[in-house]
């Protein structure tokens, strides 16, 4: 007997004193008997940090560079709906809902009668009290400690209320963001021979603030209008003062001047969404949606790389404005054909558009900044798209379930500006298949097979900067990247909300890769390099303690193993993804001790080394670890206090970068500077609350 109930999760005398329910084989509900243990638990929020798995589906939520509506996969439902913009955070979404507005939380697993399940991953739906959605809300102020002895405030407010027929959710917040820091670059030739060392201080200043409002209506004849409406503005600068050093006698190092760096970069961005939906009959439901959003970005980069003189000019500033907009309308009808088949149908026209403009100034030799010409660098680029879809519903059984759905998607891209006039067609079918199987209620099995058209990057089409002061080429001649992804996943449920065990396995095979390619003679830029191909296990566990006798105990884990591999365009080999590392794990933990109003728990990664390369450089990763913990008390009423530390190892952000004055294709690095940075430890104490 004793073996069997460790397996499951728990003790018999461990066994969790909360009554769960389960709707159906798929779905289970967290009530006011599990929230009740947990007294210091103000939020939606707070509830899903306490259910097994919960955390990761919220990490796993949401997809903000989605194309259009149809995409988004956004794990988290509030009363059966997703949310009415594209830009909505999660998070901030369920913290501003308070426990009091709460009735119940359901884990769906694989498929539901109520509410469709297109992803491997469970889905998260939160059910509010009839009537009682209004008249309380949440509070939270943050003190943050940070590297350079930064000391910033911010904080969140929310409120929630009805009136009639009317319901409302508004909030704000206020992110800080400042820290100072050191950083070190060491330089070597080619033969890797020391040639100076530059010293510098970086001082960060970040504020991000938000203003959501969720809005809804519900009509005498029970149709429903929501509304959402989200405005961000965001301030970002970097100060870099630099001291240069040339080696000297006996390995010393000997003065060699001064250096100054400055980046600044203020971005607003304004979102206006709404959704109607509306029963036609008893089998049909009609739902109609359009957003609008628009997005202004600009940023400045300069430098003087030596400081000379009273009156030291700029060795050259980039200055890059952009605008991009965004809109949307479509219209779905849901067809319940009978309790097994449901179809749905449906058509989404957008236009998007990126306004770019890019200028750089450069000192001639003589201290006179003067204009350079860069080809792509005044550019509108609009899409144009259309995209209907058919999507099938099949309740084979009460264990099986098939979804399978068909997307027609045609768009116009053309590129217009001084030297630019352009336009490229395309059209493409989306199918998908994805297969649910409940083995026992205690197993599901999953597989799909579906096709994707990546979402391109409109600023690959226009020349930009790069993060080292680089001027990188547009490509006009961009194609979206294509993917087939067949995906596997297995999972477990330990009995009595003991938790999951999930292993997933996936290939991927991508056509039309993008990547780094040469666009002129040693002049890189953003294309398409062919095909590439994309592995990936994953092994996750996330259970309750009840072995131990902690049953308030969770732990989860999760292991990646992901290689990748692609034709390099510049030496003809073999490699992984830019930027892609093949393997990573992570390790978190939360304890919740009801009797004494308390919770702590933390959260650990390993990074392997990852190598980003080009036409003439490469770029290789140092740091390989981050953690963090946190431990929060209610003092009194609704209020806590809650105590967070990241970075607890202070990693090393630095990295490698080699340099190849005729190519990487050639094998012979010319130069390498070695950078090492830490950022610091950062702390923040915080009180949160509800009124």
């Amino acid at each position: 007997w004793f073996l069997p109930e460790i397996r499951h999760g728990f003790l018999p005398s461990q066994k969790p004193k909360w009554r769960l329910e389960t709707v159906d084989n798929n779905t289970t509900s967290y009530g006011a008997e599990f929230f009740a243990r947990f007294p210091n638990a103000i939020s939606v929020l707070d509830i899903i940090n306490r259910i097994p798995a919960g955390k990761r589906i919220l990490d796993q939520s949401g997809n903000n560079n989605a194309r259009g509506f149809s995409r988004n996969t956004d794990l988290i439902l509030i009363d059966g709906k997703r949310l009415a913009g594209k830009s909505n955070d999660s998070r901030n979404a369920l913290q501003r809902i308070t426990i009091d507005q709460l009735e119940r939380v359901d884990i769906i697993q694989g498929s539901s009668p109520d509410i469709k399940v297109n992803s491997q991953e469970s889905i998260i739906n939160i059910i509010l009290k009839e009537g009682a959605r209004g008249g309380s809300g949440t509070w939270r102020f943050d003190t943050e400690f940070k590297a350079g002895k930064e000391i910033s405030f911010g904080g969140f407010l929310s409120y929630g209320g009805s009136i009639g027929d009317f319901d409302y959710f508004v909030s704000a917040q206020t992110d800080p963001g400042n820290k100072t820091f050191p950083q070190t670059e060491l330089a070597f030739d080619g033969n890797g021979a020391f040639t100076g060392q530059l010293n510098e201080v970086i001082r960060r200043r970040n504020r991000n603030n938000s203003f959501t409002g969720n809005f809804g209506y519900t009509f005498k004849d029970g149709s429903v209008m929501h509304f959402n409406a989200l405005y961000k503005d965001n301030k970002f600068s970097n100060a870099t003062s630099g001291t240069l050093f040339n080696p000297g006698g006996m390995g010393g190092l000997v003065f060699a001047g001064n250096s100054a760096r400055f980046f600044t970069k203020p971005e607003t961005e304004v979102e206006v969404g709404a959704d109607y939906e509306r029963d036609i009959s008893s089998s049909l439901r009609l739902k109609i949606i359009a957003l609008y959003s628009v997005t202004d970005t600009s940023l400045q980069q300069n430098e003087d790389f030596l400081i000379s003189g009273m009156n030291p000019v700029d060795d050259f500033i980039f200055i890059d404005e952009s605008k991009a907009t965004e809109m949307i309308g479509g219209a779905a009808l849901t067809w319940q054909v009978n309790p097994k088949h449901s179809i749905e149908f449906g058509t989404e026209q957008a236009i998007n558009e990126l306004d770019v403009d890019l200028t750089l100034f450069q000192n001639d030799g003589n201290d006179v900044l003067v204009p350079v010409v860069i080809p792509s660098s005044d550019v509108l680029i609009k899409e144009v798209r259309n995209e209907t879809f058919f999507i099938h519903s099949w309740q084979i059984s009460s264990k099986a379930n098939l979804d399978t759905s068909l997307f027609l998607e045609n768009f116009t891209i053309s590129q217009t500006g001084v030297g630019v006039d352009t336009s490229q067609k395309f059209f493409f079918f989306r199918p998908s298949f994805n297969f649910r199987y409940n083995i026992s209620p205690s197993n599901q099995f999953q597989f799909s097979i579906k096709r994707e058209i990546v979402q391109l990057n409109f600023r690959d089409f226009a020349a930009s900067a790069s993060d080292d002061d680089e001027v990188v080429a547009g490509n006009t001649q961009l194609v979206p990247e294509k993917r087939w992804t067949f995906e596997t996943s297995i999972q477990h449920n330990l009995a009595n909300d003991g938790g999951r065990i999930k292993f997933t396995a996936l290939y991927e095979q991508r056509i039309d890769r993008i990547e780094r390619v040469e666009i002129a003679p040693l002049i890189d830029g953003v294309g398409n390099v062919g095909k590439g191909r994309r592995f990936w296990v994953s092994f996750e566990t996330s259970t309750r303690m009840g072995f131990l006798g902690l049953p308030d105990l969770i732990v989860e884990t999760r292991v990646n193993y992901y290689p990748t591999k692609i034709i390099d365009p510049f030496t003809g080999q073999e490699r992984n993804f830019n930027g892609w590392d093949t393997h990573n794990a992570r390790i978190s933990f939360r304890h919740d001790v009801g009797s004494l109003g308390l919770s702590y728990g933390g959260e650990f990664h390993y990074y392997p080394v990852w190598r980003w390369q080009d036409i003439n450089e490469q770029r290789i990763s140092i740091h390989r670890y981050w953690g963090e913990f946190f431990i929060e008390k209610k003092l009194f009423g609704s209020v806590k206090v809650k105590f967070n530390v990241w970075d607890i190892f202070n990693k090393d952000e630095g990295r490698l970068r080699n340099l190849f004055a005729t190519g990487r294709a050639t094998g012979v690095i010319s130069s390498s500077v070695l950078r090492e940075r830490r950022e610091g430890r950062n702390f923040q104490l915080s009180f949160q609350g509800a009124f």
